[in-house]
């Protein structure tokens, strides 16, 4: 027993000498595994933090790109609009149509048809802006074929052009809400009254007056010339709780010179249009929907001061004679035509009042036109009258707006 105890003393002995032998070289062996292990994470820390770099600088990157993309946007009524990031340029596309079903009455000869559709406009627009819109750029063609058109007019007249707009607008209010917009070109918008119209620009024959419609300056279109207008601007700033839907100033070819051609005369027109809304910022629904108005046409009669070359036709006048006819879509039947309207000043005034309260709109104008001599220069005398002639007219119009985006009877 003592020698088997003896041996395993020894073997003990011998174990824990190898032990001992064999524990430096394992501690080290571990402490070179740690130092390696802590390299491995600080280069995973390094790169970790370079690819965390990269991705913020793409992210970057992508968000600068994504910021010089145009901007694309659409709103009903005005079309796509593509603009870029900078607003150094934009485009506007719209297109506007009217078809109408026509259930009017009157005679065959003069366009009267019954249950037929009328395209009574088809108008694409363009609009090309530069420098945030400080210079813009409207081209309409008009391809409908009523009044204008390659095609003949829808009173048998001679054939136009189908432009409708042909103008530039240079928008001085982007350096100053006190200046105006200047407008130049081709075919270009006058004003006389909005509440002599109702939902549509030239809708039903109850739209519009019969005197406004007729005597020369009809829609105010005009070939050539300049226009000043202020759109839209507000008055809080100087304690008017309104705005300006609209100032004017016109000095062009009002009702002639059409599609830009010159009309050879030593006068064109004026025409100055103004209308208030001095309640529209306040919330009381009762008195915010007022708006009054004032339009004034200033045409000269005189075709190259009476004197016409031998050889020439006299040039159109807008305001030379005066033939009242219905408003009829398809063609326009004469009801009353004067003769030649004479020589020197004519006068159009057209005051106007409307009163909008939820979807109902009162609309009421009046007109009232004056010729300075009757007894005409360089026309036959069978076509001439002496005497001041005269022209007088009222407008009242009931409108209720039964449908909008928002529902029925939201008004808008």
């Amino acid at each position: 027993m003592r020698h088997k105890f003896l041996s395993l003393r020894v073997w003990g002995l011998f174990f824990v000498a190898c032990l001992c032998a064999a524990a430096p070289a394992f501690a080290q062996n571990v402490d070179d595994r740690i130092k390696t292990l802590e390299d491995e994470l600080t280069q995973l820390k390094s790169e970790q933090a370079q690819v965390k770099a990269e991705q913020i600088e793409m992210r970057k990157d992508a968000t600068a790109a994504a910021a010089a993309l145009p901007n694309i946007s659409y709103t009903p009524g005005s079309g796509m609009r593509i603009e870029g990031a900078d607003k150094s340029w934009g485009m506007r596309f719209s297109l506007e149509t009217h078809f109408r079903a026509l259930f009017e009455s009157g005679l065959h000869k003069a366009g009267r048809e019954t249950g037929t559709v009328m395209g009574r406009r088809l108008r694409p627009e363009w609009y090309f802006c530069i420098n945030d819109c400080l210079y813009e750029w409207e081209v309409k063609l008009d391809l409908d074929g009523f009044g204008t058109g390659s095609g003949r007019t829808a009173t048998g007249g001679a054939p136009g052009t189908i432009l409708q707009r042909g103008v530039v607008h240079v928008h001085l209010e982007k350096l100053s809400p006190w200046l105006p917009t200047f407008l130049t070109g081709m075919n270009g918008p006058a004003q006389i009254s909005n509440a002599r119209a109702g939902s549509s620009s030239t809708g039903a024959q109850l739209e519009y007056d019969l005197l406004s419609r007729s005597n020369g300056f009809n829609t105010g279109r005009w070939g050539q010339g300049f226009n000043l207008y202020w759109q839209d601007r507000d008055l809080s700033g100087i304690g008017i709780p309104g705005r300006i839907p609209l100032a004017s100033v016109v000095y062009a070819s009002i009702g002639e010179g059409n599609d830009g051609t010159q009309s050879f005369r030593a006068h064109m027109s004026n025409n100055v249009y103004f209308s208030i809304e001095p309640f529209s910022k306040l919330d009381n629904k009762w008195i915010k929907g007022l708006n009054f108005e004032m339009g004034a046409w200033f045409c000269h009669v005189d075709v190259n001061n009476g004197v016409i070359a031998a050889g020439q036709t006299a040039p159109a006048n807008g305001c030379g004679g005066l033939n009242i006819s219905d408003n009829g879509d398809g063609g326009r039947q004469s009801l009353y035509a004067a003769p030649a309207a004479g020589k020197g000043m004519t006068t159009f005034l057209m005051p106007g009042f409307a009163y909008t309260v939820g979807p109902y709109r009162l609309r009421a104008v009046a007109g009232f036109q004056r010729y300075e001599d009757g007894k005409a220069s360089g026309v036959a005398p069978g076509n001439a009258t002496p005497g001041h002639k005269q022209a007088n007219v009222f407008l009242i119009g009931h409108d209720i707006y039964v449908w909008s985006p928002k529902g029925f009877m939201t008004g808008s």
